[in-house]
């Protein structure tokens, strides 16, 4: 840390006099956050052989026959059966509100259901889904109409998930399709019920419920929306059956298990295909093949040439009469997969086998993800799926097999993939359709394989979460062997996972989903009905950041220091609502974002609004082990009033800063400043090599290349645990930010000001940055996750800071070029007067980690041969690039 570190360290506890002291630097030793030369995620250990499940439809028992009460919103994309259950459930006595259908493109308008929620008490919101009846897409349609037909449908649930969760999170949420029970042809369904899985799972507070009926079954489901069984939440009506799903073990040594092991799955004589054959599973298949006899393989992928781990595996696979190559293709686009088809077909040897791989993975929760993002997951399993099972089906010759890739995500809801579930269940659904149309499909919902691939670049959450839900991952020898077995089996859909069920069932609480309970039945947990909240939220909170029992939890330090992020938060949420009988919102985590203050919610009661909208059945009152304390009064927020003040109404009481030639506090600055000191320095050799770098018509390089004014200090110091920030985010953050931090904390100790007494205040930040060469290193690196992002986004340093201090006033940056720390100095003088903050800081960083701009500026002779600024000079050639950081803290007089 800085000096800071050592004056303001005590003063939250201890409140000492504020003085005013001269800051000298002092960091500590050892604590240094850089780029490594290239960064890899540390090897994920494989489990025991997978195991395969199946669906498995059960006959289950009626419900007892109950009359529809409260109001109902029917979004009515079917409009006759909308009209059908609108007479039913009137008749027996509920208010009925139908919006329906306005225009094709849209199943339901937004803006009414919108204007219905905020006028209407809504209990039950149910939608009518035609277009995810059974084979929606036909044959003489390509993977583009697929895509618009699922992408027409999930956008309006996504988007109705989201108004729901924020206008009223009370109200259940129904899904009806139509037809798609298993065998029946079910892509377009199957998509929209891997979607509601994760909807499932991110926000159970709207309960929701998957019916798909036949047609002409209306009365049936009047019946069973009037009597919203609670204990399943996926039902089948058909033929006068009521089902539910289960997933089940497929037992080796079975019949099926046994059937056709005589004959290899492959032939040496046969050509085979694999979509996304670049990627890391897609290589494990094409050796996989080879080993078994193949004697052509072609990757596919959507890049002209071959990732470098591609191209080693087809040198390293081809020879000895064997052929592996890479075609550039886009599968997702109709015209690329024909193709890719057509050359396949006249190899002379004919296609005996297709994998199909391509995948993308852009994980999000529902309540942030957009359409855009939607689209390009589902696009290579959607429209890539039904363009490859289109062109199978135009073959004169049977394939051996044609195997869909899919994910675990599609049977266990995973939180943060709503995307990827819908893609990847629309491959369950067309392996299923493929079969009924006589092709030898399967689709496989594997578990995460060890090595690279999408597993391999998980971020942490998502292995914190496998591991505590007792998912292990898949060794490549016993997937591929799995694939064999599966392929002889000939079953449409299998989940292939390494999973420890008694684990799960105890990561899940009392929230395994039904389909699961045969696996992972629930464990009877008896806690102390004394249990304090506090207890409760540190021992949940444990589990799911799987921290060590001597770990201690700071209750101040933000959440998200101790590695909660978006997808953890909402298990964290899931678990507490459990555990105490609480609602809580799905941003409770981010609006209480310390231990302290989210144990405070939680006595409180959490979110009581929640069950203040429901229905008393709906969702359980508060059960907290601790007494709620009365509910403190509103609090107004004054309004700020403009303040009338002259040149002199505002004055800087505090300064810091870090220049060049040792200037690393105000009295070193003043003190180069009256010696003139010449500043400018050989480049440091932990910037750049000059030597490395061209200079002008093949001569040395000179100028910015050679000399400037450098910090002297290591700009990769820095007191990470003073500002609450662990090794890997400090490691990913931009040396600027870090320097503005320390620097604002010197300018506070300067201005006599202790840090605490600022929370909640209305204080401004307005920084100014500009140079991002960090994330230039990070690229370098070959860095890249949410931390190495966010940590390089300019726009977020004022916010950092004003999260640090706990700052409610405005926080921005500016980007004028050479004028920035001057604009934000001015803004952050208007806004004091304007009277929308108290206190304000002004300032800036800029330093120079890698030569582009200094090479750039040099290609532009805008910058002096010696590295100098010669202002008002006859001898100036151009201007001197330096670095430094400095900030001031204004307030009015």
């Amino acid at each position: 840390g800085t000096n800071a570190h050592a004056i303001i360290e005590q003063s939250p506890r201890h409140h000492p006099a504020p003085r005013r002291v001269t800051p000298k630097p002092a960091r500590r030793q050892g604590e240094y956050y850089w780029w490594p030369r290239h960064e890899r995620q540390p090897e994920l250990v494989a489990s025991p052989e997978p195991g395969c499940y199946r669906t498995r439809w059960q006959n289950i028992g009626r419900p007892a026959p109950t009359r529809a009460r409260g109001r109902w919103l029917l979004l009515g994309d079917d409009t006759v059966t909308a009209a059908r259950l609108r007479d039913r459930l009137e008749r027996d006595g509920a208010h009925v509100l139908v919006v329906g259908r306005r225009e094709e493109e849209h199943p339901w308008p937004m803006d009414a259901v919108r204007d219905a929620l905020a006028d209407e008490a809504v209990d039950t919101v149910v939608c009518l889904t035609a277009g995810a009846g059974p084979s929606a897409t036909t044959a003489d349609e390509d993977g583009e109409a697929a895509l618009s037909r699922v992408l027409r449908t999930s956008t309006a649930v996504l988007d109705l998930t989201r108004t729901l969760a924020r206008l009223r999170p009370s109200a259940q949420l129904v899904l009806v399709t139509h037809g798609g029970r298993a065998g029946e042809g079910t892509p377009e369904r199957a998509a929209l019920w891997g979607l509601a899985r994760v909807i499932s799972s991110e926000h159970p507070e709207l309960r929701c419920r998957r019916i798909d009926l036949t047609a002409g079954d209306d009365e049936a489901l009047a019946d069973e929306l009037a009597a919203s069984d609670a204990s399943e939440d996926e039902i089948a009506l058909h033929e006068g059956m009521r089902q539910a799903p289960r997933l089940v073990e497929r037992r080796p040594g079975t019949e099926a298990d046994t059937a056709g092991r005589g004959e290899p799955v492959v032939r040496r004589d046969g050509t085979y295909l694999i979509t996304g054959g670049g990627g890391a599973l897609g290589l494990h298949c094409a050796r996989w093949l080879v080993d078994g006899g193949a004697r052509q393989v072609f990757l596919t992928g959507r890049s002209h040439r071959p990732p470098p781990a591609a191209e080693r595996a087809m040198a390293e696979l081809s020879g000895n009469g064997v052929l592996v190559s890479y075609i550039p293709a886009d599968v997702s686009r109709a015209a690329d997969c024909d193709r890719v088809f057509d050359q396949l077909g006249s190899t002379g040897a004919p296609l005996h086998g297709v994998i199909h791989a391509a995948g993308v993975l852009d994980d999000s929760l529902l309540l942030h993800a957009g359409h855009d993002q939607l689209a390009r997951v589902l696009s290579p399993k959607v429209a890539g799926g039904w363009n490859v099972h289109r062109a199978a089906l135009r073959r004169d010759q049977p394939l051996d097999f044609l195997v869909y890739f899919s994910s675990q995500a599609t049977m266990l809801g995973t939180v943060g993939q709503g995307a990827y579930a819908a893609a990847n269940a629309y491959l369950d659904g067309l392996a299923e359709y493929g079969q009924a149309m006589g092709l030898p499909a399967l689709s496989v919902a594997w578990g995460p394989w060890t090595g690279a691939g999408m597993a391999g670049r998980a971020p942490d959450s998502a292995r914190t979460l496998w591991e505590s839900s007792g998912i292990g991952m898949i060794d490549p020898a016993h997937g591929l062997a799995s694939l064999e077995r599966l392929i002889h089996d000939r079953a449409p859909s299998t989940v292939c996972v390494s999973v420890d069920w008694r684990r799960f069932a105890h990561h899940m609480g009392g929230r395994t989903p039904a389909r699961l309970r045969g696996l992972a039945r629930p464990e009877a947990v008896t806690r102390p009905t004394d249990e304090d909240v506090a207890a409760v939220l540190e021992r949940e909170l444990r589990q799911v950041l799987r921290l060590r029992p001597q770990t201690p939890v700071d209750a101040d330090r933000p959440l998200m220091e101790l590695g909660l992020d978006s997808a953890l938060a909402v298990e964290l949420r899931n678990r507490l609502t459990g555990e105490l009988g609480i609602p809580l919102s799905t941003t409770v985590t981010f609006e209480h974002p310390t231990v302290a203050d989210l144990t405070e919610h939680l006595r409180a009661g959490g979110d009581t609004e929640i069950c203040e909208r429901a229905t008393p059945a709906a969702v359980p009152r508060p059960t907290a082990r601790r007494a709620a304390p009365p509910a403190p009064e509103p609090t107004r927020v004054k309004e700020p009033a403009p303040v009338d003040g002259g040149e002199d109404a505002v004055a800087i009481v505090g300064m810091a800063c870090r220049f060049p030639g040792g200037a690393d506090n105000i009295a070193s600055y003043w003190q180069l400043l009256r010696e003139g000191r010449d500043a400018i320095v050989d480049v440091p050799p932990d910037r750049w090599r000059p030597e490395d770098l061209p200079g002008r018509n093949g001569e040395p390089p000179d100028g910015p290349l050679r000399w400037g004014g450098f910090l002297t200090e290591p700009v990769d110091a820095f007191d990470a645990d003073f500002f609450g920030l662990s090794t890997h985010e400090a490691q990913r953050l931009d040396p600027q930010q870090r320097l503005l931090l320390e620097t604002a904390w010197e300018a506070l100790a300067d201005a006599a000001v202790v840090p605490h007494q600022l929370v909640g205040r209305q204080g401004g930040v307005f920084l100014s940055l500009y140079y991002n060469d960090y994330a230039q290193l990070a690229a370098e690196a070959g860095v890249s996750d949410a931390f190495s992002s966010l940590g390089n986004l300019n726009s977020l340093a004022a916010g950092r800071l004003s999260y640090a201090l706990g700052l409610h006033g405005p926080s921005l940056v500016v980007d004028t070029a050479c004028s920035s720390s001057l604009v934000a100095l001015h803004m952050a003088r208007q806004s004091l007067l304007r009277g929308e903050c108290d206190i304000a800081f002004a300032g800036g960083a800029s330093l120079m980690l890698t030569p582009g701009a200094s090479v750039a500026l040099g290609q532009m002779q805008a910058v002096a041969a010696d590295g100098r600024c010669k202002t008002f000079d006859a001898s100036a050639d151009g201007f001197g690039r330096g670095e430094g950081v400095g900030v001031v803290v204004l307030r009015r007089l």
